[in-house]
């Protein structure tokens, strides 16, 4: 059985990888607009 916090700990690192991809995203296409 897996720990549960091991399936928290992938789940925010998940997120984050999520996040930081989208803000990145954002951050290039404003980049390109200016």
């Amino acid at each position: 059985m897996v720990h549960p916090k091991r399936i928290l700990d992938s789940l925010v690192y998940i997120l984050r990888q999520a996040a930081y991809s989208y803000y990145a995203s954002i951050l290039a296409d404003t980049r390109t607009l200016v």
